[in-house]
């Protein structure tokens, strides 16, 4: 049921910015999505480890397919469809961060390991605190 809740949420949001695709007659400005694209992002989504579901995403596809629910004439839920990554768009900003800092932290540990390095995301700051050593 939770992935069909997506692919509801994902056609909703793409009749939403129908409107932004059609010609205007009465002038050139652009339009939006009708309802605003923020009330789309899933609030509770905080609950899920970004880092794991950065993993899933690219063991599991590795790119980001947009799968059209509206002009699709039979939905199917694929694998890759169950991806929280590839719903970016209702992804709040928070959760799109660590999911690019996982990314990043993947990537420095893949160049590091290359180099024969271990990569430790952390600052190590040693501090002698004898009052001689200031």
């Amino acid at each position: 049921p939770f992935w069909f809740t997506i692919a509801l949420l994902q056609f909703l949001y793409e009749c939403s910015g129908l409107m932004q695709q059609e010609e205007m007659l009465d002038g050139h400005e652009a339009r939006g999505h009708k309802i605003p694209i923020e009330r789309f992002i899933l609030e509770g989504i905080n609950k899920c480890n970004p880092s794991v579901e950065w993993e899933q995403w690219e063991r599991t596809s590795g790119t980001v397919l947009g799968i059209d629910v509206l002009r699709t004439p039979r939905f199917q839920c694929s694998t890759t469809f169950r991806s929280l990554v590839v719903h970016n768009n209702l992804l709040p900003i928070s959760f799109r961060r660590q999911c690019l800092v996982a990314d990043i932290n993947n990537q420095i540990n893949a160049m590091a390991r290359d180099r024969g390095h271990v990569f430790n995301p952390w600052l190590v700051l040693e501090v002698d605190r004898e009052p001689d050593s200031m």
